[in-house]
């Protein structure tokens, strides 16, 4: 049998698990990302207060959806990790049984 050139490289799935790392850790839901909106940002007037709370709600829930990306990011970049370790493992074991035309094997 013929191998099949690699279709892995291995250095750009490295570096695409450090990206995607890289963008889990880029925002810091500690801080509460930036997303409290004073009482009276826009006045004291009622509507004032209803539009606060309005918008206070929407950036709470824009705050919860990048909690939950992030941790997507980390599952992402965990499960190609291991994609790659047992496609790695997977190719070195099975490469014997290959030979490359011109192999002295």
């Amino acid at each position: 049998m013929t191998a099949p050139d690699s279709y892995l490289d291995p250095a750009a799935v490295a570096d695409f698990v450090g990206r995607t790392r890289a963008l889990a850790d880029a925002w810091d839901p500690a801080d509460g990302g930036g997303t409290e909106i004073g009482r009276t940002a826009f006045g004291t007037l009622p509507a004032a207060l209803a539009l606060q709370a309005l918008c206070q709600e929407v950036a709470r829930t824009c705050r919860d959806g990048l909690v939950d990306g992030r941790a997507a990011f980390r599952e992402l970049a965990a499960g190609v990790a291991q994609w790659r370790d047992t496609y790695e493992a997977t190719d070195l074991a099975n490469r014997d049984l290959f030979t490359r035309p011109g192999d002295d094997r």
